[in-house]
């Protein structure tokens, strides 16, 4: 078995100030067509998603 990667903010999700800590996370969606995966990209200062795909 591989090794979890380390945690490099200790799950402290707390930034000082814009742009210092950015997280992701994915979720999906239903559609018409079936389900599509929707990742995002957030700032954790703003809370504010910065990128998605």
């Amino acid at each position: 078995a591989r090794p979890c990667p380390q945690d490099h903010v200790n799950r402290q999700f707390v930034a000082e100030c814009p742009n210092a800590l950015w997280v992701s996370d994915f979720t999906y969606v239903s559609t018409w067509q079936g389900f599509v995966y929707v990742a995002f990209i957030v700032d954790v200062f703003a809370r504010f998603i910065v990128g998605w795909k």
